[in-house]
């Protein structure tokens, strides 16, 4: 039994929207005066602005690959004519 919920934990990842809201949540148990908690909520805010900053870049490569699409496909059809 502990073997499969280690499996699963193991897979498990939460969104960036989930990990923020922990992050506020253990905000709260810093500012009611659990010495660890503000630790725990600084490592997952910053878990949240690297996967945001990962996200926006995908954001912007998937962009501008359908941007360069339609050039992409002209050259193809040039080389292939010649």
């Amino acid at each position: 039994m502990t073997q499969e919920w280690e499996d699963d934990l193991h897979f498990a990842r939460l969104s960036i929207d989930d990990l923020d809201e922990l992050a506020k949540a253990w905000r709260l148990r810093a500012q009611e005066g659990d010495v660890t908690s503000s630790a725990v909520a600084k490592a997952l805010e910053s878990v949240v602005q690297q996967r945001r900053a990962a996200a926006a870049v995908r954001d912007r490569v998937l962009a501008a690959r359908r941007a360069w699409a339609p050039l992409r496909r002209a050259a193809r059809w040039a080389v292939s004519r010649r």
